[in-house]
């Protein structure tokens, strides 16, 4: 389950940042070309993919600073919507 959520974060970043990019979890979301409106479309559409909600309080990209702090959270949404 854990890399399929990589994927579908991941794939969401890809459509969204400038250009090609190479993807870590220790990206920088700023570095690889994510602003606040791209933020949100990425946001967007791991919400539809992964069938989660983001807390309003949470969408600001400097919340996220991280491929993988964006990859967690997602994580956790999914395991507290099972609980």
């Amino acid at each position: 389950m854990q890399c399929e959520i990589e994927r579908v974060v991941q794939a969401a970043i890809r459509r969204h940042a400038d250009g090609e990019i190479d993807l870590g979890p220790l990206s920088s979301l700023r570095e690889i070309g994510l602003n606040s409106i791209s933020f949100i479309r990425v946001i967007i559409d791991i919400e539809e993919e992964a069938g989660i909600r983001f807390e309003d309080e949470k969408l600001r990209v400097e919340g996220f600073v991280t491929v993988g702090v964006l990859t967690k959270y997602v994580q956790d949404a999914i395991a507290r919507q099972g609980a």
